[in-house]
């Protein structure tokens, strides 16, 4: 068994050394390689905010009041709500709202456009109705800053195709979570890297949407976003990602731990279709945590020295985002993070693996 052993643990401290200096790196890049953008305050084109919303009666008043209330031209913008079939009081909530605001307008999504289904489909449609050159997007969930729109425009430029921002979340360790995710997402940006979108908090200019297509004319991706990413990525377009307090957006979280382990599950199917190197880290990080049990039973000194200095690495860069979109958070809830993030890693890891078919948004994919 001794040989068996030696492999064991080499493959482990492989594992963990690769996560670590991963997590080291993308820190340093915070602070040396980060990429800061102006806020716009001049320039003031034609925008076009879409907003899907299925079943969100509890959430779609905030997201639209602050739509409303965006530190911009109310000439130079229109807000388009797409209402995905919802089943609760969606519809007549949205029927108020463009009675009393001209610049919102409300379309009711019955039929498939294209290869589009679900909040893909809601989006294909509303950008046939908009008229604007930038496709502002968020979720019907979402709370906006006064001057978002400024903000992400700030980092637009002729050859930009996509320029992306920050989210947090209205939980305390989901709202980690996220940080903890957008920093690195963040950080690889800076770096030449860019492998995401975020389909909540984002633009797309008309001109790099029409080149691919559409939503109904590229692949269907249950992560949308990252589809729509990918394909205007490959029409040579440049993309930008911002994080700063005018531009970050807040979230609801997920209730529920069956609804986390589906976003997480969703997230996942989206991730493996990055590029190899970003899946392979993903990998790492992933086996991170089963690696870490693993040494415990071998070497538990060693193993719970590496877990704090990996909760420290986490902690820093959590603490580094948000203190760049001013948001700041809790030491004790830094400190309890790793506890939260690994229970949450191995379960969801375990989730993804299983045979069951994904519901989002009450639909099944």
């Amino acid at each position: 068994l001794q040989p068996v052993m030696i492999l064991t643990v080499a493959v482990v401290f492989l594992i963990v050394s690769i996560v670590m200096l991963t997590d080291f790196l993308l820190l340093l890049s915070w602070y040396f390689r980060y990429k800061s953008f102006s806020v716009e305050e001049t320039y003031h084109p034609f925008i076009s905010i879409l907003v899907a919303a299925r079943n969100e009666e509890n959430t779609i008043s905030l997201c639209l009041q602050s739509l409303i209330d965006l530190n911009y031209p109310k000439d130079k913008y229109e807000i388009l709500v797409g209402n995905d079939q919802s089943t609760d009081a969606t519809a007549s909530i949205l029927k108020d709202w463009q009675s009393k605001h001209r610049n919102i307008k409300v379309y009711h999504i019955d039929e498939r456009l294209g290869s589009a289904k679900g909040k893909a489909n809601v989006l294909a449609h509303l950008t046939k109705e908009a008229r604007g050159e930038f496709f502002f997007m968020t979720d019907a969930d979402c709370v906006v800053n006064p001057s978002w729109l400024k903000a992400l425009l700030g980092a637009y430029n002729n050859n930009v195709g996509i320029v992306v921002g920050i989210t947090d979340v209205n939980s305390v360790w989901q709202g980690m979570d996220w940080l903890f995710a957008l920093g690195m997402i963040k950080a690889l940006h800076d770096l030449n890297n860019p492998v995401v979108a975020m389909g909540n908090n984002m633009f797309v200019t008309r001109q790099a949407y029409e080149a691919i297509g559409g939503y109904e004319s590229i692949p269907f991706s249950i992560t949308e976003d990252l589809e729509l990413f990918k394909q205007v990525k490959k029409k040579g377009y440049q993309t930008r990602h911002v994080a700063s307090a005018e531009s970050a957006i807040l979230t609801n979280g997920i209730s529920g731990l069956v609804n986390l382990l589906s976003q997480r599950k969703r997230w996942l199917r989206g991730a493996i279709q990055l590029h190899p190197a970003i899946v392979f880290l993903l990998l790492m990080q992933a086996l991170y945590y089963p690696a870490l049990t693993v040494l415990f039973f071998f070497q538990w000194p060693t193993a719970i020295l590496i877990f704090v200095s990996k909760a420290l690495l986490q902690g820093l860069i959590v603490n580094k985002v948000a203190q760049t979109i001013r948001r700041p958070k809790k030491v004790s809830h830094m400190v309890l993070f790793e506890f939260y993030q690994s229970y949450v890693a191995l379960v969801s890891s375990v989730y993804f693996l299983l045979p069951f078919s994904l519901k989002w948004k009450d639909r099944k994919y």
